[in-house]
């Protein structure tokens, strides 16, 4: 089989997966700049539903509407929430290459995955729906995937030649995990295919005919 591994990442011990810098950044702004905004705009609404304090469009939707207004004051305490909680997991998560396993760390915890039996455990998944993506997910022995972190690749659809190679750079990034596995005698190919249940990976993963097409082409 071709490989599209790359060979100064296979030498780096241990290989860490994380987010780039531009998730990294837009993160920050949602959680540190916007999120403390969307906290106070949701308790003015809250506390004050029946108050109305300008003439704008944005004003006369969701001020002064009593119940209403309290349902929007919570609905953007959640998305507070959510861009607190998305700044913390883009920080925490990520994938570590380890003689021991896969380490595999999100928000909320760490798991030590066993290295799999198969180079079909680090599946590359290609998606079209409004638009292009691509990113390598792990599967672990009890079929759950895991997001590879900084492999996840979206593009406009008027764009498909870039989303070609987005598909191409994940497939790298695949074959690099199993060529780093590989190179220190942790893994050896047993023909398996190892399925998953996570229904999205399942129905948009690339089967090792495509994979390899891709390598060539």
């Amino acid at each position: 089989m071709t490989s599209l591994a790359d060979h100064v990442r296979v030498g780096l011990e241990p290989l860490a997966f994380t987010h780039r810098l531009s998730t990294r950044i837009s993160a920050l702004v949602l959680g540190l700049l916007l999120a403390p905004g969307m906290v106070w705009l949701s308790t003015q609404l809250i506390l004050h539903p029946d108050a109305r304090t300008g003439t704008s469009r944005r004003a006369r939707l969701i001020e002064g509407h009593g119940l209403l207004t309290q349902a929007w004051g919570v609905f953007c305490i959640g998305l507070a929430i959510w861009m607190v909680y998305n700044l913390i997991s883009t920080f925490r998560s990520r994938v570590v290459l380890t003689r021991e396993g896969i380490r595999v760390t999100t928000a909320t915890g760490t798991r030590l995955l066993p290295w799999p039996p198969s180079r079909s455990a680090i599946a590359v998944m290609s998606k079209k729906e409004g638009s292009y993506a691509s990113a390598v997910w792990v599967i672990a022995a009890d079929g759950s995937a895991s997001l590879v972190p900084g492999t996840l690749r979206t593009v406009g659809a008027p764009r498909r030649a870039l989303a070609r190679e987005h598909l191409r750079r994940s497939l790298v990034d695949a074959d690099t995990i199993w060529a780093w596995a590989l190179s220190r005698g942790l893994v050896r190919e047993s023909g398996q295919y190892v399925d998953t249940t996570n229904r999205e990976v399942k129905q948009y993963r690339l089967s090792p005919r495509q994979e390899q097409a891709l390598r060539e082409g």
